[in-house]
C-alpha cells in the first residue's frame, strides 16, 4: 500500500523585505510613513518582532495591500 501525504500550499502576498527592495524603500523611509523607528522596521523584516494591529493596517495601506497581516502570521509557521 502506498503512503501518500498531501501537504497544503500556502499562497501569501509579498513579504515586507521583498516589497521594500522592489519599491526602493529603506527602513527609515518606511518607518517615517508608519510612525515607527527604523530599527523597528528592521526587526519586522528579519522576523525578530511583528507589527501590532494598528501598524499592520498602515503597512497594508502603504504597500497597497502587497503586505498584509497574513504575511506576518505565516512567518511563525515557517
Amino acid at each position: 500500500m502506498l503512503d501518500i501525504h498531501v501537504y497544503p500550499i500556502h499562497i501569501t502576498t509579498m513579504k515586507l523585505s521583498v516589497w521594500m527592495k522592489t519599491n526602493g524603500f529603506s527602513d527609515s523611509k518606511l518607518a517615517d510613513l508608519v510612525g515607527k523607528d527604523r530599527t523597528t522596521v528592521l526587526r519586522w523584516r528579519t522576523g525578530e518582532t511583528r507589527p501590532d494591529w494598528a501598524v499592520l493596517q498602515k503597512l497594508a495601506n502603504v504597500t497597497e495591500n502587497a503586505v498584509t497581516a497574513n504575511d506576518f502570521m505565516n512567518e511563525a509557521a515557517e
